[in-house]
């Protein structure tokens, strides 16, 4: 078989629209017309040289470009010559906005997007693939790829409903609609508190004795299930008590630890657990700024207090994660990534990231493709995923610098992969 890919490599394979293969011989001479893909073939030949000519034409009979090459057949052998018009391929490149990562992919002129992978993202449907960075031009499942494309996803975030419990006191509170990706602001009216008792916060769990929101204090990502409704009860304390928030960021809580207080009486609180980190103390503030605390003694805390967990560094599998406390001053967020084969760092929303490094080399250049390997930014450029399967072994050194209200500030930590 004879094989011609693209005819000649000044054309590419998207402008060809057909062909015309001619065989000639001694005493044989014959032309048929092909498309890309085709297989023409050439029968009943008799033993000797032939030349094979393939001409190429665009959809309005143009002549694009020419080529040949020389087939023989010989005495005793198949008496024939099959031409392999062999498609161009193309690379296409995705942007996930936010999804789960999807590797460049190469594919044959004029596939579909039927051939593409759908990346996934927790709390979202996935829309569709389209064209351009504002999401404008829709890439449907019958698009042909004619070209190197870099295709945009497009995400539709899943609503649920909040409902609220009054848990022992009386009247009524109306039902919030939520967007996942949304905060929502619980107010503390609509129920009328038992007598004595005031609103500590909401809680999850109707008999839980330790609120997971403050009253009046904002809620975020309920439920990653499309539709889904959620209760939250009000928790009653008595007037003269105060409230503790904790404020886990992804960890889980010690059952030891209470959920409200009297002035009259000393605290300690037990640290929480989350796999894959270290605790690195209770904090007052939410940018962890002061000093950890391990509780209070009587008389020190005169209202609600909110105390917010602080993690650093642990491990993900293979990867090990070390801060340097005296270069950090961003409080970054930490978790899986959607794969659960590696760990993400994303910088708060009131900071303006300025540039992420990863041994000297600047990723906000490289939003959405994977500059070091094993090292991804988003397409936001707020988040940084290192991902297990793709690192190598060895130290990486991770710096971020960001701005808020005008002010530098820093990041910076060390991955290790041994």
């Amino acid at each position: 078989m004879l094989s011609l890919p693209g005819v000649a490599r000044s054309v590419t394979a998207e402008d060809v629209s057909s062909y015309e293969v001619s065989l000639l011989g001694k005493e044989f001479e014959a032309t048929k017309t092909a498309r890309p893909g085709d297989r023409v073939e050439f029968s009943e030949l008799t033993a000797g040289a032939y030349t094979v000519s393939v001409l190429a034409f665009d959809e309005d009979g143009i002549q694009l470009a020419a080529g040949s090459l020389e087939a023989s057949v010989r005495e005793g052998e198949t008496n024939t010559v099959t031409v392999q018009l062999e498609w161009g391929t193309v690379t296409v490149t995705f942007i996930t906005n936010g999804g789960s990562k999807v590797e460049p992919k190469t594919v044959r002129v004029r596939d579909t997007a039927e051939e593409l992978s759908e990346p996934t993202r927790a709390g979202y449907t996935f829309g569709g693939w389209f064209t351009d960075e504002k999401l404008t031009e829709s890439f449907g499942a019958k698009s042909e790829i004619r070209k190197d494309t870099t295709l945009y996803a497009k995400w539709t975030a899943h609503t649920y409903t909040i409902q609220f419990g009054a848990n022992g006191g009386s009247g009524k509170k109306d039902a919030i609609k939520a967007e996942y990706g949304e905060e929502i602001t619980l107010s503390a009216d609509g129920f009328t508190a038992p007598v004595g008792y005031k609103l500590a916060g909401w809680a999850l769990d109707s008999e839980s004795e330790t609120a997971d929101f403050a009253g009046g204090g904002t809620v975020k990502n309920l439920s990653e299930t499309d539709g889904a409704k959620i209760t939250l009860y009000a928790l009653w304390i008595e007037k003269e008590a105060h409230t503790i928030t904790y404020e886990l960021n992804g960890g889980t809580n010690a059952d030891v630890n209470p959920a409200t207080f009297k002035e009259s009486a000393a605290v300690t609180i037990a640290s929480p657990a989350r796999t894959g980190y270290e605790f690195a103390g209770w904090f007052t503030a939410s940018d962890f700024s002061g000093t950890a605390i391990t509780g209070w003694g009587a008389g020190e805390m005169t209202e609600n207090v909110t105390l917010y967990a602080k993690w650093t560094g642990g491990t993900i599998g293979s990867i090990t994660v070390t801060f340097n406390a005296t270069e950090s001053d961003i409080a970054l967020t930490q978790g899986e990534s959607a794969d659960g084969a590696g760990k993400t760092f994303t910088v708060p929303e009131e900071y303006e990231v300025t540039a992420w490094y990863v041994d000297g080399t600047n990723l906000t250049e490289l939003v959405g493709a994977a500059g070091v390997p094993g090292f991804y930014l988003g397409s936001e450029g707020k988040t940084l995923t290192v991902s297990e399967t793709s690192l190598a072994a060895g130290s990486y050194d991770v710096y971020v610098e960001a701005t808020k209200d005008g002010t530098a500030y820093a990041a910076s930590f060390q991955v290790t992969k041994e």
